[in-house]
């Protein structure tokens, strides 16, 4: 068995699909290629994908990772196979071997730069983002289907930098949780600063213990 994995774009044109349409879109590729892939057992077997950690709906990426596993295949050969396959706005980057043995793409822990597009009502002082990384804790309430808690968000945030009509947030995700962009710019709000977005895209995908 051979698993190879691929950096890909998921671009404008696709960014409105959820985690499981990339997944069946990814699906039909790898069918329609002929490609020689391994499938899970049972009733209704399924082309072993491995995607990474989702997407927010309406978000792009421009460094997204999965792991196709197949029975025979090189990484020139696959990114051959694929070529004009995907529909508008998938971009198959490059394609890379990797062990058997290394940790799913969905372990822990992973970092995220954001960079969200649009027009500043308000802006903040450069010093905003200092004082706010400061900060020993950053308390928000999450809302679940059964109860309502209290989560820090301190400790997921990494770095923010901000321009005419942008604003750019590195994060860090754990087995104990990560930070929501909604939050963040509930954050903003709070000090009465006010970000109209336009566009998500996350453009760095970062794995390792390192992190």
């Amino acid at each position: 068995m051979t698993r190879l994995r691929l950096l890909y774009q998921k671009g404008a044109p696709i960014a409105f699909l959820s985690h499981l349409d990339l997944w069946r879109i990814l699906s039909r590729l790898v069918r329609r290629a002929g490609l020689p892939m391994v499938y899970s057992l049972g009733f209704h077997p399924r082309p072993h994908i491995a995607m990474g950690p989702p997407l927010p709906v309406g978000a792009m990426g421009d460094q997204e990772q999965c792991d196709l596993y197949l029975e025979q295949m090189t990484p020139a050969t696959l990114v051959e196979r694929l070529k004009g396959l995907g529909p508008p706005g998938l971009l198959i980057h490059s394609v890379r071997e990797i062990p058997e043995h290394e940790k799913a793409l969905t372990a822990f822990p992973f970092r995220s730069l954001w960079q969200l597009e649009g027009e500043w009502q308000k802006a903040p002082e450069a010093d905003w983002f200092t004082n706010v990384l400061a900060r020993e804790s950053i308390p928000v309430h999450r809302h679940t289907p059964k109860r309502e808690k209290t989560f820090d968000l301190r400790p997921y945030l990494l770095s923010f930098c901000s321009g005419i009509d942008w604003l750019q947030v590195e994060t860090v995700s754990y087995p104990s949780g990560g930070a929501r962009l909604d939050e963040i710019l509930r954050l903003l709000k709070a000090d009465h600063y006010e970000f109209s977005l336009r566009s998500i895209c996350r453009k760095r995908l970062q794995f390792g213990p390192a992190i």
